[in-house]
């Protein structure tokens, strides 16, 4: 700067937001959280299962959830010799008394080998959480 009494300061480089792809964990499930909040997040048809209820200790229990996605609905990639996709899965238990009570986020990667769109296979991720007594 020319201008007596101005300084300029900056960083080398470009830094814009991170996308999805590129974010932290906790960051990821914060846009996963606000994207099911906001009734943007995409939903598979998929079905949920509950293996039942255990209980743990008089305040715990430990509830096990399957998800069952088809092949038709996961974003397949074709990579050399099998199709590959990743998925981030967010799971949330809202109870009345609570609030937010549980939530269970991860990336899941899947690697086939022959084609998946389209066909009948299907993905299962189990998950479990524990929960207060409720509803």
């Amino acid at each position: 700067m020319k201008r007596p009494g101005v300084s300029l300061e900056y960083r080398a480089g470009y830094y814009a937001p991170r996308d999805f792809a590129h974010s932290k964990h906790e960051d990821r499930e914060q846009q996963l959280m606000d994207a099911l909040r906001g009734g943007a997040a995409r939903r598979p048809t998929c079905t949920s299962t509950c293996g039942g209820v255990l209980r743990q200790s008089d305040t715990r229990f430990y509830v096990p959830v399957s998800v069952v996605v088809p092949g038709s609905d996961v974003p397949f990639s074709r990579a050399a010799s099998e199709d590959r996709a990743t998925l981030d899965v967010l799971g949330v238990v809202w109870t009345k008394r609570a609030g937010r009570s549980g939530a269970s986020a991860t990336r899941v990667k899947l690697r086939t080998r022959g084609r998946v769109g389209g066909s009948p296979r299907r993905f299962s991720y189990q998950t479990a959480f524990e929960l207060p007594p409720g509803t």
